[in-house]
């Protein structure tokens, strides 16, 4: 991303430590704007007469759990009614004690819901969530940082920062996201 973002903006002073950030701050943006991206996890072991687990970081929301069965395979489900969140400072999933007969130990308990995109830091990092939206927001936040003078070339950058502002606000407003039926929010983390 960072290397089509510099192809792009064409300015030999910015250097990757400006699009590091600019690409960053687009990610808070997306946090703020609650872009979240889907995601999973397989981490949780379950343990006998162990009612109370951690939800795993980054989940903002869960819609879905299930268990693994004897193959290994997570075809499970874990009915709602089984399962609700605990507000804590770690919040928790709670399994209903007198509900849960479908527990084996040492089984992991699958999460499906969505998640947080975190900051990148190297290259190796994945960035989840729309790559074109965060390019363009990127690309803003560039031309902002060139728009402060009065010569043609600051007016330009100002209004490559309108453009480039307004399309990824365009492809928002025409993508819609369906909530899945179930979803539960995890207490403090709407928003982080």
């Amino acid at each position: 991303l960072r290397t089509e973002i510099t192809a792009l903006f064409h300015d030999p002073e910015v250097t990757a430590a400006d699009v590091n950030t600019a690409i960053n701050h687009s990610i808070r943006m997306a946090r703020e704007r609650q872009l979240y991206h889907d995601g999973v996890d397989e981490t949780i072991v379950w343990a006998d007469d162990t009612w109370e687990y951690n939800i795993p970081t980054g989940f903002v929301s869960v819609h879905m759990l299930s268990h693994e069965d004897e193959q290994n395979d997570y075809t499970i489900y874990i009915p709602d009614h089984h399962w609700r969140i605990v507000p804590k400072s770690t919040p928790v999933f709670f399994f209903h004690p007198d509900l849960v007969d479908w527990a084996s130990t040492g089984k992991k308990i699958r999460v499906e819901g969505m998640k947080v995109q975190a900051e990148l830091s190297a290259d190796a990092d994945i960035l989840e969530i729309s790559d074109i939206v965060i390019m363009e927001w990127a690309l803003a936040q560039l031309h902002a940082g060139r728009g402060g003078t009065s010569s043609n070339l600051s007016t330009w950058h100002r209004q490559q920062q309108l453009v480039h502002f307004n399309n990824a606000e365009n492809i928002l407003a025409n993508n819609t996201f369906r909530i899945p039926v179930g979803t539960r929010y995890v207490p403090g983390r709407t928003l982080t």
